[in-house]
């Protein structure tokens, strides 16, 4: 094989040209697909933290709800968002949602919930970090068992 010096080459530039081996090639240019569903899904979960964090700051600051209630809260409206937008756009789904699908996408969500909950709790009343940083914290930290659970179980490939 040869060595990565002997693999450059020179563009009409001048500029070294260093050839990317063909394992690498196609796992980023034959996965488009995949790549840009994983970007959709993070547009999705952007716009999920955005509806996340003004529910829970509304339901806190204006409607006075205890701090883990209104985690559950902006959890709720926040799911419904994601799911919507994840099914009918991230992941392209046709017809109408299934029950089996929506639980699938619940019960990771709840999975997630007690992640951020434990973790809301810990940053709140054991580092003594503002209600508002640590859910934002909170929701970055749980963001990755939503997406690989969602993924692999919920939008998986119909047989």
């Amino acid at each position: 094989m040869p060595s990565l010096r002997q693999r450059r080459g020179t563009g009409d530039d001048g500029a070294v040209i260093v050839r990317m081996p063909a394992s690498l090639r196609s796992l980023v240019v034959g996965h488009r697909h995949e790549w840009w569903q994983l970007f959709k899904f993070s547009l999705v979960g952007g716009s999920g933290f955005v509806v996340n964090l003004a529910v829970y700051a509304f339901a806190y600051g204006v409607l006075a709800l205890h701090y883990l209630v209104a985690g559950v809260l902006a959890f709720l409206v926040a799911t419904v968002n994601n799911y919507l937008i994840n099914r009918y756009w991230t992941f392209a789904r046709g017809g109408g949602p299934t029950l089996g699908e929506y639980a699938r996408f619940l019960l990771i969500g709840i999975s997630a919930l007690a992640g951020n909950l434990v973790l809301l709790a810990f940053f709140i009343e054991r580092l003594r970090v503002a209600v508002l940083p640590s859910q934002a914290a909170a929701i970055v930290l749980v963001t990755p068992v939503s997406f690989v659970g969602n993924k692999m179980w919920t939008f998986r490939p119909r047989a």
